[in-house]
């Protein structure tokens, strides 16, 4: 019985698809997501430095910061560092708003210092055996170089009349290449003498001894009642990561007064809490501050201060209401320096990557988050960033699973035009895979040839510099990958083609040009607003460079499986019209089938002369 079932329709090219609902919520949660990274990417970066010292000095009355920065991960010559100097815009007690004095100056620094002479006053860093003197009250601003002929290192200093006298504890050793030296178990405290012209070492008669921590000491000195105080307490170790800088400060508190002849006894201010200690003297007492390290994961303490006794023995705690602020992580507000300010109590403290001022009030603690002006390192946002991206991966992941088992079941059942189309998803899971082969590629080579690299963020978001290496990787992998394979490894591994929009294999001209603008196209700056839209929105998924090339990004399986049923559609086609065409013939049901009965028939009915035939 022939098949009387009508004929399929050829399938015809994809229809638009509209603007549909789940599209127009990934378009809007993408811009959130760019909104947001746009805020935690500047700044960031692979070699994030850390603030690795913070130190405070009164000039004039003017509060002057130094920050000395030190990279993660230090190139040659990178574990030098650098130092920064900043002061207050506007007044002492408005400390919210810095500005720069100057940067970039080369380190290491080790403490600091106010000095003031005939020619004014002059702010000192002190590095190995030298100090810079910076001068800011002239016009222009000048710094000298200031050489200190001693064998041990400087890291405090604290002025008495015209004298400046400079104290430190750690006499520079040989070091043999590659061992790394331990410190000693204690030092003798060492004095050297400026008059403004010369530096002279002094020979102290029993001087004291400074017990080491296990990885060092603090020192500290200041001026109080006509002689000078030097402070000093134990390093240990205390770090959640090992990116922080791991130092805090342990044991006891210790100090000496020096009247620039000799030391007087040795007094010890027990009990104080674990943590980093800053000291000054409001002119009738001295006092410390202390910055605890908090053991909890999620807060973070406000400093204690204390009143310390003339005579040494247990410092009083001047109570205020405490203070929890979040810690950001794990980076402690570990850090902390007092802002010079007659009559107020207020304190610079750091976690290495970001600054907060803390202003002591009756009523508690008020608390100026990031003032501006002061530098923030990218370290934190990096984490962020990173942690932002795993969560994106894992949510990825999820939805590619989901996708896989929908384009399977759309595998198996009858395919629409539109479904060999590779979804949103998988071209962005694609574009990473191939992004990350990129960017160690270009990491390799750059590293093996020597050459400058700018980084990961620059390469990613700084198209128009045009990076050298890492554009011509990119290039030359998709580009060479789509030509000849008509994939990159990102596209093989999920199952994604690049073909003409006639369903073939693209030339190297389409391969050029849909990668040259997808370069720009693609990148995470202006994604969201070139690519994103016209791959969801347009009728056959194609973004500008996919347009200007004619090319379409398609998953295989469902692209075979459509190209097989248009095979079977067309063989099906055929066979409706051969049967068609048979059954519309006429039908012969008188033709003879025996040729000899058919002569013989034809014989014995021959017509008569009348017209009629008849039997013989």
């Amino acid at each position: 019985m022939p098949d009387e079932r009508p004929p399929k329709p050829p399938r015809s090219a994809p229809a638009a698809r509209g603007l549909p609902v789940r599209s127009m919520l990934i378009f809007l949660a993408v811009l959130l997501a760019v909104g947001v990274g746009s805020n935690l990417l500047p700044g960031c970066g692979l070699n994030t430095d850390r603030f690795q010292l913070i130190s405070l000095e009164n000039l004039d009355g003017a509060p002057y910061l130094m920050v000395f920065t030190r990279p993660m991960v230090a190139g040659d010559g990178g574990t030098r560092g650098t130092f920064n100097l900043y002061r207050p815009i506007k007044s002492a007690a408005d400390c919210n708003i810095w500005e720069t004095l100057d940067e970039g100056r080369s380190g290491p620094a080790f403490g600091t210092f106010a000095w003031k002479d005939a020619e004014g006053a002059a702010f000192g860093v002190l590095h190995k055996q030298g100090a810079s003197l910076f001068r800011f009250g002239t016009q222009p601003p000048k710094n000298t170089y200031l050489h200190l002929p001693i064998d041990w290192l400087a890291e405090t200093g604290a002025q008495s009349g015209d004298l400046l006298y400079l104290f430190g504890a750690y006499v520079f050793k040989d070091e043999e290449e590659g061992q790394e030296e331990k410190p000693p178990q204690s030092e003798k405290l060492r004095v050297a003498e400026y008059d403004g012209k010369t530096v002279t070492e002094l020979k102290i008669e029993a001087p004291p001894e400074i017990v080491n921590g296990r990885v060092g000491f603090w020192l500290k000195a200041l001026p109080h009642q006509g002689k000078i105080q030097v402070f000093w307490r134990g390093y240990d170790t205390s770090a959640a990561l090992e990116l922080e800088p791991s130092l805090t400060h342990a044991g006891p508190l210790k100090c000496a007064s020096f009247d620039g002849k000799a030391f007087g006894p040795v007094r010890t201010f027990a009990n104080l809490p674990r943590g980093v200690v800053t000291v000054w003297s409001d002119g009738a007492r001295l006092r410390a501050a202390v910055q605890t390290a908090d053991p909890s994961f999620g807060k973070c303490a406000s400093p204690r201060i204390y009143t310390l006794p003339d005579g040494g023995g247990e410092p009083v705690e001047e109570l205020l209401p405490e203070r929890m602020e979040p810690s950001r992580i794990s980076f402690k507000f570990y850090q902390v320096d007092r802002i010079p300010v007659d009559g107020a109590d207020v304190f610079l403290r750091s976690n290495s990557q970001v600054f907060e001022v803390w202003r002591a009030t009756p009523e508690g603690w008020n608390v100026q988050p990031r003032p501006r002006g002061l530098p923030e390192n990218g370290l934190e946002r990096l984490l962020f960033v990173a942690f932002g991206v795993s969560v994106c991966i894992v949510a990825m992941g999820v939805g590619l699973a989901f996708r896989r088992r929908r384009q399977m079941a759309l595998v198996a059942q009858k395919l629409k035009p539109s479904d060999v189309l590779a979804p949103l998803s998988l071209r962005v899971s694609a574009h990473l895979v191939d992004i990350a082969l990129i960017v160690g590629a270009t990491e390799l080579y750059t590293w093996s040839a020597g050459l400058a690299n700018p980084g990961l963020l620059h390469n990613l978001l700084d198209s128009w510099e045009m990076p050298v290496p890492y554009f011509m990787f990119y290039m030359a992998y998709l580009v060479v990958g789509e030509w000849a394979a008509g994939a990159t490894v990102g596209k093989l591994a999920l199952g994604l083609r690049v073909l003409s929009d006639k369903g073939e294999r693209i030339t190297l001209w389409s391969a050029l040009v849909r990668n040259l603008i997808g370069f720009f196209e693609r990148n995470p700056a202006l994604a969201p607003f070139l690519a994103l839209p016209t791959i969801l929105f347009t009728p056959s998924s194609q973004r500008l460079g996919d347009m200007l090339a004619r090319t379409i990004v398609v998953h295989k399986a469902a692209m075979d499986r459509f190209r097989t049923e248009r095979r079977e559609d067309a063989a099906a086609k055929v066979k409706a019209s051969q049967n068609a065409a048979t059954d519309s013939a006429p039908a012969a049901t008188d033709s003879p089938k025996d040729p000899e009965k058919s002569a013989a028939g034809t014989a014995d009915e021959k017509p008569t002369e009348d017209g009629k035939g008849g039997a013989a």
